[in-house]
């Protein structure tokens, strides 16, 4: 039986947690700007310059919120892309040692786990 077409559980399970994390920075940014400077500030498109202002630490202030927002988020990204690579490695671990013992069990494997011998019973021949 050949795997279906489409994203693995893996990658799905990924892009979920990157999708929440990118999601739940966007909000709390949003709140930031909101309550801070939603006053003194208009969005626009930050140019390369911008980006390089925020490496600077004498640089603060309206004007440079969007590039530093910007980064952050691609910052959350890329954690959340890693994180959930390896979350969902961990979590799908366990049935894919169940897949591969279901399947050695299915086809009569003599080098896969007898089932009787998994709960403790003594092995008969047919």
């Amino acid at each position: 039986m050949g795997r279906r077409r489409g994203l693995s559980a893996r990658v799905k399970l990924t892009l979920s947690y990157a999708g929440f994390l990118v999601f739940a920075g966007i909000l709390l940014l949003g709140v930031t700007w909101y309550f801070q400077i939603r006053e003194t500030s208009v969005f626009y498109l930050p140019t390369l310059d911008d980006f390089l202002l925020v490496f600077d630490p004498g640089n603060f202030g309206p004007r440079i919120f969007t590039p530093a927002a910007m980064l952050v988020l691609l910052g959350l990204l890329l954690v959340g892309l890693a994180g959930g690579w390896i979350l969902a490695g961990r979590m799908l671990a366990p049935l894919t040692r169940i897949t591969s013992a279901a399947r050695k069990a299915a086809n009569g494997s003599p080098t896969g786990p007898s089932i009787s011998r998994t709960y403790g019973e003594r092995h008969t021949a047919w």
